[in-house]
């Protein structure tokens, strides 16, 4: 997969992006960009990671919240 970047201000700002992109790569580090909704994200990603760290009525209240205001259509 090739993907391009542009606007960089001088060239060597370019080469420097480079050498981290290739560097990354090296080190298996690398993740290539995604797109995803926000509604996705705090459902599948968020949602999940504050589980156990809020009480249960607030995770049920953020649930709700996201489930009506923000990804309605799902």
């Amino acid at each position: 997969m090739q993907t391009r970047r542009r606007g960089f201000a001088t060239r060597r700002a370019a080469q420097s992006a480079l050498t981290k992109t290739l560097r990354e790569l090296g080190d298996q580090t690398y993740v290539a960009p995604q797109r995803q909704s926000l509604g996705d994200y705090l459902q599948v990603t968020w949602l999940p990671a504050i589980r156990s760290t809020v009480r249960p009525s607030t995770y049920n209240s953020y649930a709700r919240n996201i489930r009506i205001h923000v990804a309605p259509s799902r």
